[in-house]
């Protein structure tokens, strides 16, 4: 078990993954902005990317979403059925002699309990799974 898992600590700016850092809407962003280096959390469950530029480059905030599907049963009494703003989905990060790329999100679009009638978007398309 560990609190934080940091992927290629020598890059520039290397890549901290952690369960929560700063919560709120403004949770990516916060992440990013203050802590000067690549950060993955998915504590929100928001699904989205933030991109901070400043003068020592881009470093990005990666808010995971949520593998489970949002609208299900699951979260029913968790979420009192309310407008949450979370998303189906994952984050996928490549890196290139130790850098991180941007990131890409893959989104559920369509859940399904059958495998190749459900759909995600990914890299400007549909697909079944």
């Amino acid at each position: 078990m560990a609190w934080s898992a940091w992927i290629n600590p020598q890059a520039t700016f290397p890549t901290v993954c952690k369960h929560r850092w700063h919560g709120g809407a403004l949770a990516a962003r916060n992440n990013v902005t203050k802590g000067g280096t690549h950060v993955v959390t998915g504590h929100t469950h928001l699904l989205q990317i933030v991109a901070h530029t400043d003068w020592l480059g881009t470093r990005y905030a990666v808010d995971t979403g949520c593998v489970a599907d949002v609208g299900s049963r699951l979260f029913a009494s968790y979420t009192e059925k309310g407008c949450t703003g979370w998303r189906s989905g994952a984050a996928l990060l490549q890196f290139v002699d130790g850098e991180m790329l941007p990131p890409e999100l893959v989104q559920l679009v369509t859940e399904h309990p059958e495998p190749g009638f459900g759909r995600v978007w990914w890299r400007g398309r549909l697909i079944a799974v």
